[in-house]
């Protein structure tokens, strides 16, 4: 293939066909289903799990330390012993509890379901309502989507029936 040769289109409509995702006036493509509101807080949300994973990775066992010992050699197997001294120390010091990088990774996957219209419980997330097994409660719980879902099947329909019509054309 050359970039300049010319190919001949032999159908009377146009080689491509396009509809809109999302309703958006006086947009052709319509509104997208992922904005980049979303992008930099999905950005935000994996890098806050990796920074988490991090601090978990390097100050999530606790630590051991010694004082007074001059020097000396200490085993830290549990199988083994150590004399100190009389004046020497040795003890653990407790991981960092990292409850502040957790609320907010919670706080930004609660963002991101917002922006797109997913529910929570589509996640795994919580149910908080008592009568979540009632088909009601899951519809209502569930609308956003829902109603996203019968919004793209009511603009992809006259798209799909024109894919079809000119693949038997």
């Amino acid at each position: 293939w050359h970039l300049d040769a010319v190919i001949t289109w032999d159908r009377p409509y146009p080689p491509i066909i396009h509809c809109k995702n999302l309703p958006a006036p006086n947009q052709v493509y319509g509104r997208p289903a992922i904005t980049d509101a979303v992008i930099n807080n999905n950005k935000q949300y994996n890098w806050n799990m990796s920074n988490r994973s991090k601090i978990n990775r390097n100050q999530g066992n606790p630590h051991g330390w010694v004082r007074k010992v001059a020097g000396r050699k200490i085993s830290v197997d549990p199988d083994f012993l150590t004399d100190l001294g009389d004046e020497g120390e040795m003890g653990y010091e407790s991981p960092p509890i990292s409850a502040t990088p957790r609320e907010l990774t919670q706080d930004i996957a609660a963002v991101i379901c917002e922006q797109t219209a997913t529910p929570n419980i589509l996640l795994g997330g919580e149910d908080n309502s008592a009568n979540s097994a009632s088909g009601s409660a899951l519809r209502k719980q569930l609308y956003p989507i829902i109603t996203v879902t019968e919004t793209r099947q009511v603009m992809y329909g006259p798209f799909l029936v024109e894919t079809l019509r000119r693949l038997w054309d």
